[in-house]
């Protein structure tokens, strides 16, 4: 019996693991287009209509789109990395993906723009622990998480339609 307890107790403590955070990623984070400025913009916006993301702020002047939107469990597999949960008696979860998108637009010459695109993101981090036969939420914390240049490459994809 000691013997099945210790080769358990140590399954257990092999099979768990801890948070790890998630990788950093290298992608262009700003394009230039053969393009005026006017055209850029206008695709820029079309882009958020048709992806259903609200902007909050448009300033065309400064060149300034910012965008504020949750994502969904299929945007957030593509577009973000938060690392891994950790794994261990309790039920670790990502929930309440945010992500925030700033484009902005600056013309360089008459027929020429630059787009720059900055994204920030963070998730909910909830722990579960099972009591008396629920899983009960035992605990979170807001965590950042880092751009895999999916939502960056769409941007640039389709201004280079």
């Amino acid at each position: 019996m000691k013997h099945f307890l210790f080769l358990f107790s140590l399954i257990i403590l092999v099979s768990c693991s801890a948070y790890q955070p998630p990788k950093t990623y290298n992608f262009p984070t700003e394009m230039e287009f053969d393009k005026t400025y006017d055209e850029v913009w206008t695709r820029v916006i079309s882009l958020f209509a048709d992806a259903g993301i609200p902007i909050k702020t448009l300033d065309k002047a400064s060149g300034l789109i910012a965008t504020e939107s949750n994502l969904g469990a299929q945007e957030f597999a593509t577009v973000m990395d938060c690392g891994t949960p950790a794994s261990d008696l309790n039920v670790y979860k990502f929930e309440n993906q945010l992500g925030k998108f700033n484009v902005q637009v600056i013309s360089i010459s008459p027929n020429r723009t630059k787009v720059k695109v900055r994204t920030f993101f963070k998730t909910l981090y909830v722990r579960y622990t099972r009591q008396q036969g629920y899983w009960v939420r035992t605990g979170s914390q807001w965590i950042d998480c880092n751009s895999t240049g999916a939502f960056e490459a769409l941007i640039f994809n389709y201004l280079s339609q």
